[in-house]
């Protein structure tokens, strides 16, 4: 009697297939040692503290796991399934005689995508879980941003690969896919190189920039360098991808924004140049720092002076002598000894007073946000800098100034901001430049010039002098403020000048230097849609991103940031063109300028789908021969 033979079903065919994968050693070992990389990875991850570091290794894990790892589990289950399966012709002829090619062709595709996609769910989950259980079990935005995206990523590539792989097995045999399997998988490394070369090489070209700006009509020489960082940093604030995101974006605006008008109606704005003019420094001073944030005490006025106590404060006071003359003083001032009083008109509150401030702000009121930003920035340069205000002591003076008494014109009349010699009575008026060069003589022990104030060093004056200054003008807050502003100044100046224009030609200059800028500008631009490891792991770098909380200014410096630092030599990055408006200004919104590379992914995977369709309908007809 004739045996029955039962029909072959598609779960039947896959868990086939499974069992002699998982049953391939080589299989197995690769398996396991891709995913004890990504466990080692993921607890070298999880220890580090440095944002900018934890970047910088994901980013080559990234590289390594998909050009090293998931390329070769791709090669080597493919090559399982469509070289030696195939090549075993009892078994394929088996299978051919019961179902059909078609019916094989789909249930290896279906085993080999669900066997490299396991393989990816798998360490997505090895790596999360291992950072959450050595994180308390707290996962970061950053983290679960970065590994979500580059799942993504490695699933859409993956996919491209096992399809474009299939198709070269399938029409040209497995010996030219070898090669040119390896030959992917080594330009994968390199690639873009090239392009970071040329980027490098744009950056030093120098443009010609005019702008009525700051009556900049002959022209600014400035680098395309300096210019993509000024844009970049626009970039980045308006996106929140900045360290101290909140008063970033609010000292930019206001940096920004024309603070009035000419007398023909042009728009005025702060640059470098005009920033130490006194009418600016009393714009950012009173708009910003006290109108907006509420950092400026009015009502404390400090009347304060500065002479030496020998005993108690019912013992005269004993005078210090000067050693350097003040403003107003003659030089026959010289070692006489004097009496010094001041009065503030206002200063910047103290570090108790912005955090109790904060702790009575409502969640809701946005400027909280920004001064919980400034306390933190202020906390963080005190770190830096425990003596703050000797390290920045040349800042002093730009937010000092002292009540009005300019209707006293006799200055023996004066009843505060004099300088009283005690032996004869005379006083001469002081000014703030008085006081800032006697604080810089006593952080540094520099003196300004011939012309600034200064007191003897001698003891017991000098102790006297620093527990003065140490009581009553260490305003924390008020040296953060300058130093915050500096670090925008520069970068604020540069886009105003490259993307304002009041009335001239063309504010970027056409001459040779911006041709050539052009013309490379250009080749850049093809490369990057030829290039398919361009368009790849351009989508891989835009939507993971770097770890904005590193993202900030260099702290020993008056005005630096890299918003590059984070980069890897061996990934592309978005690029952009400096687009042009009418008057060949920079259009503000340039860096919108660029071609996304969602699309290119989109392509890829449209391009891939029909190739394995096409390799697919081979495999149909060929002969196993």
């Amino acid at each position: 009697m004739e045996k029955k033979v039962g029909k072959i079903t598609l779960f039947n065919l896959l868990k086939f297939n499974f069992r002699t994968l998982f049953f391939e050693k080589t299989f197995v070992i690769f398996t396991i040692i891709t995913n004890i990389f990504s466990l080692v990875v993921a607890l070298v991850f999880s220890l580090v503290s440095s944002g900018q570091m934890i970047n910088e290794l994901f980013d080559f894990y990234a590289i390594i796991f998909i050009n090293v790892f998931i390329f070769l589990l791709i090669i080597r289950v493919l090559n399982f399934f469509f070289v030696r399966k195939i090549d075993d012709k009892t078994i394929f002829i088996t299978l051919a005689n019961q179902i059909s090619r078609r019916k094989i062709f789909f249930v290896i595709y279906l085993t080999v995508i669900f066997t490299v996609f396991s393989s990816l769910f798998f360490s997505y989950g090895i790596f999360n879980f291992t950072y959450l259980a050595l994180n308390k079990f707290v996962l970061k935005e950053y983290v679960l941003t970065k590994t979500t995206y580059f799942l993504i990523f490695t699933l859409a590539v993956a996919f491209c690969l096992i399809n474009f792989i299939i198709f070269l097995i399938i029409f040209l045999g497995s010996q030219p896919t070898l090669v040119i399997s390896t030959l992917l998988m080594s330009l994968s490394f390199i690639a873009n190189i090239p392009m970071k070369l040329m980027q490098q090489q744009n950056n030093v070209i120098r443009l010609t920039v005019k702008t009525g700006i700051d009556n900049q009509t002959s022209g600014v020489l400035t680098t395309v360098k300096d210019i993509y960082d000024a844009i970049d940093l626009q970039k980045i604030v308006s996106k929140g991808k900045i360290k101290y995101k909140y008063l970033s974006k609010a000292i930019n605006e206001f940096l920004t924004t024309p603070y009035s008008t000419d007398d023909s109606g042009n728009n005025l704005y702060m640059t470098k140049s005009s920033f130490d003019n006194n009418s600016i420094i009393k714009k950012r001073y009173q708009s910003f720092w006290d109108e907006k944030l509420g950092l400026i005490d009015k009502d404390d006025k400090k009347n304060l002076s500065i002479t030496y106590n020998a005993d108690d404060e019912n013992s005269p006071s004993i005078p210090i002598p000067v050693i350097v003359k003040g403003e107003n003083m003659k030089e026959s001032w010289i070692g006489k000894k004097v009496i010094i009083k001041f009065t503030l008109e206002s200063h910047f509150i103290s570090m108790n007073q912005l955090s109790e401030k904060i702790e009575s702000m409502s969640d809701s009121d946005e400027t909280k946000n920004i001064l919980n930003d400034f306390y933190n920035f202020t906390n963080e340069l005190k770190t830096t800098f425990p003596n703050l205000k000797k390290e920045k002591s040349k800042l002093f003076n730009s937010f000092i100034s002292f009540v009005d008494n300019s209707n006293v014109t006799n200055p023996n009349e004066l009843e505060t901001n004099y300088i009283q010699d005690v032996e004869t009575k005379e006083k001469v008026r002081m000014t703030t430049n008085d006081l800032n060069s006697l604080f810089i003589k006593r952080m540094n022990d520099i003196n300004l010039s011939n012309s600034t104030l200064a007191l003897s060093n001698d003891s017991p004056y000098k102790d006297y002098i620093d527990d003065f200054i140490n009581k009553n003008l260490d305003f924390e807050l008020m040296f953060a403020a300058r130093v915050f502003e500096n670090y925008f100044i520069n970068y604020t100046t540069n886009w105003l000048y490259a993307t304002y224009n009041s009335g001239v030609p063309e504010v970027i200059v056409n001459d040779e230097n911006f041709q050539k800028y052009q013309k490379s500008m250009n080749t850049l631009n093809y490369i990057t849609y030829v290039n398919p490891f361009y368009g790849t792991w351009d989508f891989y770098t835009k939507y993971t991103g770097f770890y904005d909380d590193d993202v900030w200014f260099e702290v020993y410096s008056d005005s630096s940031i890299d918003m590059h630092k984070q980069e890897n030599t061996f990934l592309p990055y978005t690029v952009y063109n400096l687009s042009l408006g009418n008057e060949r200004q920079i259009s503000q919104n340039t860096y919108e300028n660029f071609f996304d590379p969602i699309y290119y992914i989109g392509a890829l995977l449209i391009i891939t789908f029909f190739l394995i369709i096409t390799a697919g309908y081979r495999f149909c007809i060929i002969s196993i021969n």
